[in-house]
């Protein structure tokens, strides 16, 4: 995902002459601010005065394909103009001024605002100097911007349906596609493993040679291994030929009762950029896309299956599947085998039906985090977020979960709301 495309229009009252034009804008420097923020900007080199200036400029910069328009007030200026641009450009608007005592870009910030409000046109505003605070708020709505757009151009692919009847994984495609832009499009697992089982084995054989190298420690079978690198090559296939933009797996139960377990194939496409959720959990999916838009970086899906309340330490664990990048790479990540009881069981011999698969283990390490999680409450769409700090845990059991403490990723986390808060 690139940077945020942002278009600027400066505006300005007619009256104001070129020169206390130039000697402005070399003084509030507007653009330079606003790509230090890494933001890419269009437009911002000539002042708008006019609806027809504001249409022109428009029509330029969104050619580039923006995903939100700050509207800088240099003066007082026609409100009409501003209101013309937050009417015709089809992305959110943000009105910004940094107050001068040389000029009227504060009375501008005001009437440019009053005219939004006057008309209904949802839209952020801010009256500050270029300090951390400013360039917080512009950052952070700059990248909310840039996670709006990608939702709306973004297609996920799923294999299989809804995991152990899970209620909150699941959702109405039709909803996303109205509320969010996102297209839903679901292929049966099978399709996943036919395309995996025509990988041939000597491609799949060199892929484990690397793995072997780059992993700290592999304790899977040679199938599993073998398996596993022919659904992570298939998968990548799939999701090219697709056109998916992220994606979501049914694991359980019928790759790890007839394949193999997707765990490893998930943490490296997620690794490389590739949004992957494993019991096809569509809101764990959007959430992670979410948090790569922002971050550019893999997210861990994770249940919480644990908390001190004495510590306000909460115990997050994902089965397998996360990101080796959240356990700083690779070297540092051990493969284990996909245990029994993920699988069904066979009624008449009671023998587990799980055909293996290599899991991910390591423990995240210390820093802050963010947790975060969509959801619907009566069919209404809620996010819930909070800041946090992984912690070193001295009392992590590696029999907790029929001995999956020794298996799977896990991660401690102080939660920067107070613990009750958290749970409720």
């Amino acid at each position: 995902m690139r940077s945020p495309r942002i278009g600027l229009l400066v505006v300005v009252d007619p009256r104001v002459p070129q020169t206390a034009r130039d000697e402005l804008a070399a003084r509030h420097n507007y653009v330079a601010h606003l790509e230090s923020l890494g933001l890419e900007i269009f437009g911002g080199e000539r002042m708008v005065e006019t609806e027809d200036q504001v249409i022109q400029e428009l029509a330029r910069v969104r050619t580039e394909g923006i995903c939100g328009l700050m509207i800088y007030t240099a003066w007082f200026h026609r409100s009409n103009a501003t209101a013309r641009a937050a009417m015709e450009c089809g992305v959110p608007v943000f009105l910004w001024t940094q107050p001068d005592p040389k000029t009227a870009s504060v009375v501008g910030l005001g009437v440019g605002h009053g005219a939004l409000e006057e008309l209904g046109i949802e839209h952020e505003v801010l009256c500050g100097p270029w300090n951390e605070s400013t360039q917080t708020k512009i950052r952070t709505w700059a990248m909310a911007c840039h996670v709006k757009k990608c939702f709306s151009t973004a297609r996920y692919g799923q294999w299989g349906a809804r995991c152990l009847s899970m209620l909150p994984a699941d959702v109405d495609p039709n909803q996303w596609r109205w509320k969010f832009g996102i297209d839903v499009q679901q292929e049966e697992q099978w399709t996943l493993i036919h395309r995996a089982q025509k990988i041939e084995r000597s491609r799949a054989e060199e892929l484990v040679k690397t793995w072997k190298e780059e992993f700290k420690e592999v304790k899977t079978t040679e199938l599993s291994l073998v398996r596993s690198a022919q659904l992570y090559l298939a998968g990548k296939e799939f999701i090219e030929e697709y056109g998916w933009t992220f994606v979501g797996v049914k694991c359980q139960f019928e790759l790890i009762d007839n394949f193999v377990s997707p765990c490893l194939p998930i943490s490296l496409w997620n690794d490389e950029g590739i949004v992957a959720s494993c019991e096809s959990d569509m809101n764990a999916a959007l959430t992670m896309f979410a948090l790569y838009g922002f971050s550019h970086q893999p997210s861990m899906f994770a249940d919480v299956s644990d908390i001190d309340f004495d510590e306000g330490v909460v115990r997050f664990l994902n089965c397998g599947t996360a990101a080796t990048d959240l356990a700083g790479g690779k070297d540092k990540v051990c493969l284990t085998e996909c245990p029994s009881f993920q699988a069904t069981s066979d009624p008449k011999t009671g023998k587990s039906n799980c055909q293996g698969g290599a899991c991910t283990h390591f423990i995240m390490e210390p820093g802050r985090v963010t947790l975060a999680r969509f959801g619907r409450i009566k069919g209404e769409y809620v996010l819930y977020a909070c800041g946090g700090e992984a912690v070193r845990y001295g009392h992590h059991d590696p029999e907790a979960i029929f001995g999956a403490g020794e298996l799977w990723p896990w991660a401690y986390v102080r939660p920067d709301e107070p613990i009750e808060d958290f749970v409720s």
